[in-house]
């Protein structure tokens, strides 16, 4: 008899259309990681829940979680590279007063 173990993906895209990817555990440099159809190494330790890149994304590109801008790339961030505060910032709104 034999018996299908699925094993829980490290990864998980959150949204079709996500440039990103949420870690499940704490993963490290040169994890080979294969999320919905990306396949990205691991370029840097990453914590649990923190997000890495699943494509290239161009400085100031928008980073997409969840189908959504959470911010933009303040600089080139590599696939299998952290996203985070070091290299996502949000672009100022402009207002017009009246």
């Amino acid at each position: 008899m034999t018996s299908d173990i699925s094993i829980p993906p490290l990864a998980l895209q959150l949204g079709v259309t996500d440039n990103v990817a949420v870690a499940r555990q704490d993963l490290s440099a040169g994890t080979q990681l294969q999320v919905a159809a990306h396949t990205v190494v691991v370029q840097g330790d990453i914590a649990s829940g923190h997000k890495i890149a699943l494509v290239p994304i161009a400085a100031g590109e928008q980073v997409l979680k969840y189908g959504q801008g959470i911010g933009h790339a303040t600089q080139d961030i590599a696939a299998g590279e952290h996203v985070h505060v070091h290299n996502v910032g949000m672009q100022e709104s402009l207002h017009t007063h009246s």
